[in-house]
């Protein structure tokens, strides 16, 4: 139902606007006006909600950089992050560069982001895909996780494996009985596909 005053048209409509408003909205050229609505965080979509957290974690990021680690989102994708991370010094992984990316689904951060290495690295966490293994991306994963958090533990992955969450069992075994052929094997190949 359409009521004409002179200086406006006022629309007047039984359903309900897409957001949550208050009841001082003001309506112009025949559809209402978003910027007098108060938009709730719980009413965007999750892949707007998704955009808004990213956004802020981008910005902590570049405030507050991880030890040995930079990342950030592609340009034309905020969903997908590349992350370059320097092999921490006194450890088989140091003078290596790592690439590793991140897919973070738009219902994020109410589920983990896909982290996979792009570079080859010897490790018994990490497999030949470079599908990382980390329990904070699976049963510990809660919406308060970040992505820094996230490179926060890849990066102590590189000073410690965890046998215990191994994918290549081969290889946490050489770990926990063989550490000296283990770091041998990690060294050569941090200076063959790191360099």
């Amino acid at each position: 139902m359409a009521v004409r005053n002179a200086e406006r048209v006022y629309i007047l409509r039984e359903e309900r606007p897409p957001f949550e408003t208050s009841d001082n909205f003001e309506w112009k050229h025949g559809c209402w006006d978003p910027r007098t609505v108060g938009l709730s965080i719980d009413s965007t979509p999750r892949s707007a909600r998704s955009v808004l957290r990213l956004i802020k974690e981008m910005k902590e990021l570049k405030r507050n950089p991880v030890k040995h680690c930079r990342a950030a989102p592609r340009a034309d994708n905020i969903h997908e992050w590349t992350a370059v991370i320097n092999g921490p010094e006194n450890t088989v992984y140091e003078g290596g560069t790592f690439f590793v990316q991140m897919f973070v689904p738009p219902t994020y951060p109410f589920n983990s982001p896909k982290v996979q290495f792009l570079t080859r690295i010897y490790h018994c966490n990490i497999n030949r895909h470079g599908v990382v293994n980390i329990d904070i991306l699976r049963d510990r994963w809660s919406s308060s996780m970040t992505i820094a958090r996230i490179l926060q533990e890849i990066v102590a992955l590189l000073y410690n494996c965890k046998p215990e969450n191994a994918l290549l069992e081969n290889i946490a075994e050489q770990y926990v009985n063989n550490r000296k052929e283990f770091d041998a094997t990690a060294r050569v190949w941090t200076l063959r596909f790191a360099q």
